[in-house]
């Protein structure tokens, strides 16, 4: 079965190995590296929600029904992560792209792992150089009243915190 056929005016999504936005197939990986060898230990297909909305698209595509599930790609890789950890995989931290770097919900959740990790992040990223204390503004008497929270402390964005 041609992808083609089932693919959809306007339903790109990111190709990483291209650099750009193009019909495609995309992957999780996990991979254990060591000194010059790498090896993948668990690969998964990412399905975008439109696809998983879409039964008879995915009943085509060979799609089985355990897997017609959404979950982003951070949750993805999480689930991966746990898998190795209770197969008994040793590893000494885990290294993370941008894509997945830029989301501090995945980093925690590495974190709450109890995993050593080094990510990549976006040059435009915010970043905190000590605890933002978050915490919904003091209400002035004027205007609506506060509801959402706010850092306490500044952010500086990444490259001008490594330019300084």
């Amino acid at each position: 079965l041609s992808m083609k056929a089932l693919l959809r005016r306007k339903e790109s999504q990111w190709n990483g190995r291209l650099g750009k936005v193009d019909n495609c197939q995309v992957g999780v990986f996990a991979s254990l590296c060591h000194n010059d060898m790498a090896s993948l230990i668990d690969t998964r297909l990412y399905l975008p929600q439109h696809w998983v909305n879409d039964p008879d698209r995915c009943k085509k595509a060979a799609i089985p029904e355990a897997c017609r599930h959404y979950q982003s790609k951070c949750r993805i890789a999480l689930s991966m992560i746990e898998t190795a950890k209770q197969r008994g995989v040793r590893f000494g931290y885990v290294g993370i792209d941008g894509g997945y770097g830029k989301d501090p919900a995945f980093l925690r959740g590495v974190d709450k792992f109890g995993c050593t990790f080094v990510a990549d992040v976006h040059c435009k990223q915010v970043i905190y150089l000590e605890d933002p204390k978050p915490g919904i503004p003091v209400w002035n008497g004027r205007g609506r009243q506060p509801k959402q929270l706010k850092a306490q402390n500044e952010a500086i964005r990444v490259d001008q915190w490594t330019s300084a």
